[in-house]
């Protein structure tokens, strides 16, 4: 099964490239990577932002939709301070555990909240789980959404300890063009941001997402 995934993958990616899907930026002029949040709004969030503009950097976030909800006051707080919002579903549903209509509807929540919230409609996606199904992709194509998925991933919320966090940040290979993929719902995510941050700043990478969308 996962051979199949990392197959469809491969293909959608040579077939797709960075118009609907985006897995990475392969061009070699770039001399950045890409710092995405998902499954916020949360009570992490705040530190976060917070770590971001001490370094000025600018991130995307992929927010669920009942949780922008519940927090919309932070949620509004993410764009004001310069980042880039995307969907990630409204009850963070695998696409594969949804019809298509059910999907067009968790869908349609999202969008109803989001464009409530900032009026601009919000045009990239990401699939909760990565979990992806050609038909729903294709709702999603014909609505005008990219898809953006992930390169690298830290797996922060396995991380049993922010010293197994920072050591997995430490020994994860990186190359410009990457898309690293967090959480802002982990606790330990927010702990260990900063540092994080300095390590790649010391290997000279730049941060950005001008790229991704």
């Amino acid at each position: 099964m996962q051979l199949i995934k990392k197959t469809l993958v491969f293909v959608l990616n040579r077939l797709l490239a960075h118009r609907y899907i985006i897995w990475k930026n392969n061009n070699t002029n770039c001399d950045e990577v890409c710092l995405t949040f998902d499954d916020g709004p949360s009570p992490y969030t705040e530190k976060i932002l917070d770590i971001l503009d001490a370094h000025h950097i600018r991130a995307i976030f992929f927010l669920i939709g009942d949780n922008v909800e519940k927090n919309h006051i932070l949620a509004r707080s993410i764009v004001d301070r310069g980042h880039i919002v995307g969907m990630h579903g409204y009850h963070h549903t695998a696409m594969t555990n949804m019809t298509v209509s059910e999907f067009i509807e968790d869908l349609s929540e999202s969008e109803r909240v989001f464009r409530a919230l900032w009026g601009d409609p919000v045009r990239i996606y990401r699939p909760p789980y990565g979990s992806i199904s050609l038909l729903k992709m294709l709702v999603l194509w014909r609505k005008g959404y990219k898809i953006v998925m992930w390169s690298k991933d830290i797996k922060d919320f396995e991380s049993e300890s922010g010293e197994d966090q920072l050591q997995k940040m430490k020994d994860v290979s990186v190359r410009p063009g990457d898309i690293f993929l967090f959480h802002d719902t982990c606790r330990i995510t927010s702990d260990t941001l900063d540092t994080f941050i300095k390590i790649l700043r010391k290997k000279s990478i730049g941060f950005g997402f001008r790229w991704v969308c």
